[in-house]
């Protein structure tokens, strides 16, 4: 059975059942309580009547009971010298002018039953207008003003009470149908005011379970349903946030391998020709063909050549490292003047041959916080690339910009966009330096670019009005 289905049934049937219990305690309790609450007020009857006859003349008790009794709609039965008399506003005149015998059934805490006999006169025969009820009846003695011993008795009927037990009777059916349609009608509403937020939640997860990414739980109540709705809509945008995430990674992890791909068959393809090269000219010599007979020539030659290997390999080896945990260097903070000037020292004599000016415009006092060893590469890598390609007696200008950026500018022929979109690729050199001479193995930018990323510097190259222009964000 589903919830719906449930709850309604649940509240129907206690509905019915707390009804149920209600009208059974209603039709038990209501004569016992009515009759105790008669039993006290016939005790209270009696006590004000004896106090208020007693020690008074016959005719004065009679005169103040008939009042009493007329005036608080009660019995009173008053008996001096065993000769009684009836008073109270329970009585009607008979038809006849005869004594006549009445009998009271007595309904009292001792649950006796007497008779009681009354010869009176014409003008007080009376008639009980309940003979069938059931009476409470309280005793009382009393002393009237010559001596003589009297006793007063106050009768209460219960006939009221057991007119309201039949008409509780008869009306339990209307009122427990009545109660059942009410019951369900209510239950339906309260049933469905409870079950539609769930429902809602249950179509909306349902849409979940698909990766909707349009569908949030539309409950807006501050109760616990409400709380419900709302720890499932944050805990499903925190899921597609990390599915997202998770994609990304993905496809970082994908391009990385694809990277890592390209750049192994790149990087061997580079090492295939110096490496085939080399192997040319030993097999040359240990022929002894031609011109490669002379051994002191060309051994240098070969050395020289695998020196350019060996570097390579080097530079190989540390792109590999790049992007891993193991790279990540603590930072350091260095004056960056000093940095720069340190690492522009190994190229003074190629700037000298060249005759390139070389200006560095940073503060004496500028002070930095950089992961040094590896910064230190992407300096040199910058440096190199600007003296290499800087046109014979031009500038290499170095400064600090007001936004937070290291700027190396070299004069020079700028480059196309078409060769900036290529220049951070591995083992990418520009058309007029593919001798290798100026160009290098093509690694430089690849490894600054890696370090630049890992750190999360960001950095631009472009081409400006005089030659590039290569700027870091530290």
């Amino acid at each position: 059975m589903k919830i719906f289905g449930k709850t309604f049934l649940y509240t129907v049937l206690l509905m019915i059942f707390i009804i149920s219990i209600s009208d059974g305690l209603l039709f038990f309790l209501v004569p016992k309580v009515y009759e105790k609450q008669k039993v006290e007020t016939a005790k209270e009857h009696s006590m004000e009547i004896t106090k208020l006859i007693n020690n008074k003349s016959e005719v004065e008790c009679k005169k103040i009971v008939k009042n009493y009794a007329e005036h608080n709609n009660i019995i009173v039965q008053l008996n001096i010298e065993n000769k009684g008399e009836i008073f109270g506003g329970g009585y009607t005149q008979a038809e006849n002018g005869k004594a006549r015998e009445y009998s009271f059934q007595s309904s009292s805490s001792t649950e006796e039953q007497d008779t009681v006999t009354s010869e009176v006169s014409q003008s007080n025969i009376n008639h009980i207008l309940y003979p069938t009820s059931k009476f409470i009846r309280e005793k009382k003695e009393f002393v009237v003003d010559d001596g003589k011993e009297g006793l007063v008795e106050t009768i209460l009927t219960l006939q009221p009470v057991n007119e309201t037990k039949e008409i509780i009777l008869k009306l339990i059916p209307i009122t427990i149908l009545v109660c059942i349609i009410l019951s369900i009608i209510f239950s339906l509403l309260y049933t469905k005011k409870i079950t539609d937020p769930i429902k809602k939640i249950l179509k909306a997860t349902n849409r979940m379970e698909s990766l909707d990414r349009n569908v949030r739980c539309e409950v807006k109540s501050l109760d616990e349903i409400g709380q419900l709705a709302k720890n499932i809509n944050d805990l499903y945008e925190s899921l597609l946030l990390n599915i997202d995430n998770l994609q990304k990674e993905i496809e970082h992890v994908s391009q990385v391998e694809h990277s890592k791909v390209d750049f192994l068959r790149a990087a061997s393809h580079e090492l295939k020709t110096p490496i085939a090269g080399v192997k040319a000219v030993i097999e040359c010599m240990i022929i002894g063909i031609g011109k490669y007979k002379d051994h002191e020539v060309y051994l240098p030659v070969c050395k020289e050549r695998l020196d350019e290997l060996s570097n390579m390999i080097q530079n190989i080896l540390e792109v590999s490292n790049l992007g891993t945990d193991r790279m990540k260097e603590k930072l350091g903070s260095v004056n960056l003047k000093e940095y720069i000037l340190k690492e522009i020292e190994p190229f003074r004599s190629i700037m000298i041959s060249k005759q390139i000016h070389f200006e560095c415009n940073i503060d004496d006092k500028l002070i930095k916080k950089l992961p040094i060893e590896h910064f230190s590469q992407v300096i040199s890598n910058v440096l190199i690339n600007a003296v290499n390609y800087t046109d014979y007696g031009k500038k290499i200008n170095i400064y600090y910009t007001q936004y937070n950026g290291l700027v190396v500018e070299n004069e020079c022929e700028p480059l196309g966009s078409e060769k900036l979109s290529n220049v951070f690729e591995p083992f990418y050199r520009i058309e007029y330096s593919r001798d290798k001479s100026k160009g290098g193995n093509g690694l430089g930018l690849y490894i600054v670019k890696k370090i630049l990323d890992h750190y999360n510097f960001s950095y631009e190259f472009k081409a400006f009005e005089k030659g590039m222009r290569f700027f870091i964000e530290i």
